[in-house]
């Protein structure tokens, strides 16, 4: 089985969903599913030169693929810098994903879905509040949606994460 865990950021980096993302690729692994993270070419300036796997401290057991993105304003936190890295992002990876063979997509990317038909989303309630929904909103357009959910775990700070697929 592959698994393809497509994530919109640079790494290494000094953000916390750097190791996240990474620990998730080598728990995938560790179960015997064939990983490929697909991240952008960027990277944090400071950490440029730093091997993923090496500054996370994470088994290299599984393959991590660099592809292309507009980044115009490299850690710019505008929302056209924001949309515009992720849509050009999201395009050359359904370009590079067109060619390839996989079962399984995972991305935290809320615009994943305008570009891929079968997605397993993971939901960050954090991330949702951004957007001024509830977390019963959420559920609901999901149900409306036809996605099937499923809660994951709540941390100390009140952060729900749920896995949610089409």
């Amino acid at each position: 089985m592959k698994l393809i865990y497509l994530a919109n950021v640079g790494l290494p980096s000094a953000w916390a969903h750097g190791i996240q993302i990474m620990k998730m690729c080598e728990a995938f692994a560790t179960l015997g599913i064939e990983v490929e993270l697909i991240v952008p070419s960027r990277s944090d300036k400071a950490l440029v030169n730093e091997d993923p796997f090496v500054f996370y401290n994470v088994a290299r057991t599984f393959k991590i693929k660099r592809i292309f993105c507009i980044d115009l304003v490299p850690g710019g936190t505008s929302s056209f810098s924001f949309l515009l890295r992720t849509f050009s992002f999201l395009c050359a990876a359904r370009i590079y994903l067109f060619f390839r063979r996989f079962e399984i997509l995972c991305t935290r990317e809320q615009f994943a879905g305008i570009f891929f038909r079968k997605v397993v989303y993971e939901l960050h309630y954090n991330i949702i509040k951004k957007f001024g929904k509830t977390r019963e909103d959420v559920l609901e357009l999901l149900d409306e949606l036809g996605f099937k959910y499923r809660f994951l775990s709540k941390n100390p700070y009140g952060c729900e994460y749920y896995w949610a697929c089409k």
